[in-house]
């Protein structure tokens, strides 16, 4: 079928279709337009509509029809009914031939939004809740919601509530001082205190200390010290005098910082010459009878030590003994220093 038209000018006459288009002669009676044309027509009734584009959500299916009677279907997908089920996302093309041999073809934008289903787990501490299935929940459990997603589409979460619970820990301390928590609190007197921090399972941590703080204690002391002195530790050899400081523990086992006033006094020396008749005691109380070189060792007025290098000459009187050969002895020193004083 097809439309004509007549006027004045123009006269249209059928001929047999060539190629699938149908033909028609037309001819102009109007002297400036006078022969004849070939005009090439679709039939009016071969056309194809397969609507419009469509949006659902999985796992819907689409229906996809072609409507009409046609000689031949074909579609995209490879099918040829009348009818297709879509269930993916893309363009669906309908190609369609009718008993007159017109071919004609249709597309159609399908577009399939997922649905969305899966499981979130989730854990809370012990006294908090969380919104699960129109209510508060704060008891561990499997728990099931239905959201809507930005397409519109169903969303099925499945949470896998966990609830955990605080830890407890009570601990004895002895601290010098002061005593820092992990948490950074100080602490300087004895008392019972608390810290929280987070426990392995990320709730709270309530930690009791039983603390005992002892402290550090001061003193002073005068020494006095012959050459040397070794500090009251055992860390320090002082050789010199002057304000020392040094560290021990006292009896609560802290620091007991002691200022130590040190007076270091020093070995003396000094050298003597002595003649003596038989015998010779030292000044430390020595007693020697031949004559040599000796040192002898008395304190000093510090109470340190005075090392005294005493060159010593003892002079034997004869025997046997009496009582004038001191005298004797006397008179020999006598000559024996007039001897070495020629002046």
């Amino acid at each position: 079928m097809y439309s004509r038209v007549e006027n004045d000018s123009t006269l249209w006459t059928a001929l047999p279709s060539v190629n699938n288009i149908f033909q028609e002669e037309v001819s102009f009676s109007n002297d400036n337009n006078r022969g004849e044309y070939m005009l090439g027509l679709v039939p009016s009734g071969c056309s194809l509509d397969l609507g419009e584009d469509q949006v659902v959500c999985s796992p819907d299916t689409v229906n996809l029809a072609v409507l009409g009677e046609w000689l031949a279907i074909s579609w995209s997908t490879g099918e040829t009914t009348p009818q297709v089920d879509v269930l993916t996302t893309g363009a669906y093309v309908a190609i369609v031939t009718d008993s007159l041999g017109c071919t004609i073809s249709d597309t159609v934008q399908v577009t399939v939004n997922p649905f969305y289903n899966y499981t979130n787990p989730i854990t809370i501490c012990d006294g908090e809740s969380i919104f699960l299935e129109g209510a508060l929940q704060t008891t561990s459990g499997l728990y099931l919601d239905s959201l809507t997603t930005i397409e519109g589409c169903d969303s099925i979460v499945l949470t896998d509530l966990t609830v955990v619970f605080p830890s407890y820990e009570s601990l004895t301390f002895t601290v010098c001082d002061s005593f820092t928590s992990p948490n950074n609190y100080e602490w300087t007197t004895s008392g019972i205190y608390t810290d929280t921090l987070i426990n392995s399972v990320g709730c709270d941590s309530v930690i009791t200390y039983d603390l005992t703080v002892n402290y550090t204690t001061y003193g002073s002391e005068s020494v006095a010290a012959c050459n040397e002195y070794l500090s009251p530790s055992g860390n320090y050899l002082w050789t010199s005098s002057g304000v020392k400081m040094d560290t021990i523990p006292n009896a609560l086992a802290c620091d007991s910082v002691i200022t130590i006033d040190l007076t270091i006094h020093y070995t003396s020396y000094s050298s003597i010459e002595e003649l003596a008749c038989d015998e010779y005691i030292s000044p430390s109380g020595h007693v020697w009878f031949t004559s040599g070189n000796y040192t002898d060792t008395i304190p000093n007025i510090f109470g340190c030590d005075s090392i005294i290098t005493i060159d010593l000459e003892v002079v034997i009187t004869p025997n046997p003994v009496i009582l004038t050969d001191e005298f004797a002895c006397m008179r020999e020193i006598e000559f024996l220093m007039e001897a070495e004083d020629p002046g």
